[in-house]
């Protein structure tokens, strides 16, 4: 069953940022959970709880930020590499990037995908997988 969080509480408490700026800064929500939770966000001796937020655990805080997350990235599809990438939400198509390249480097076209969705207001925040014929990546508003 999923819970129902304070999410605003939530950022606001344990990220002291925008869910978009963790994402586009690398953030990892599990990750991120571990140290709060072994006092390495706040500091040894602070107990991270907040039972007013639903957060006992470790897990409450990974559930927390992943719903968090949800709220906020998108996804980049592109099914062939050097035309343009479609920017979904819930599956509809709310934008488009033009990727005006030709790059037979998987890490340089990478690379050109990201510069031309950053020049477009995007970042990037996992990583590109290739399925069925089509580059996806999660990305946020830059």
């Amino acid at each position: 069953m999923t819970r129902t969080f304070d999410l605003q509480k939530i950022e606001e408490r344990f990220l002291g940022q925008s869910i978009e700026e963790f994402l586009a800064n690398d953030g990892d929500p599990r990750e991120y959970a571990h140290l709060v939770f072994a006092g390495e966000v706040f500091g040894p001796g602070v107990n991270p709880r907040d039972p007013s937020l639903g957060i006992e655990t470790e897990a409450d805080l990974v559930e927390a930020l992943e719903a968090l997350a949800r709220t906020v990235v998108l996804q980049v599809r592109t099914l062939d590499p050097h035309t343009k990438g479609r920017i979904l939400e819930d599956g509809e198509e709310i934008d488009e990037v033009h990727f005006d390249f030709w790059a037979e480097d998987p890490a340089e076209w990478e690379r050109l995908a990201d510069a031309e969705l950053e020049a477009n207001g995007w970042r990037r925040v996992s990583e590109w997988v290739f399925d069925g014929g089509a580059h996806t990546a999660n990305i946020v508003r830059a």
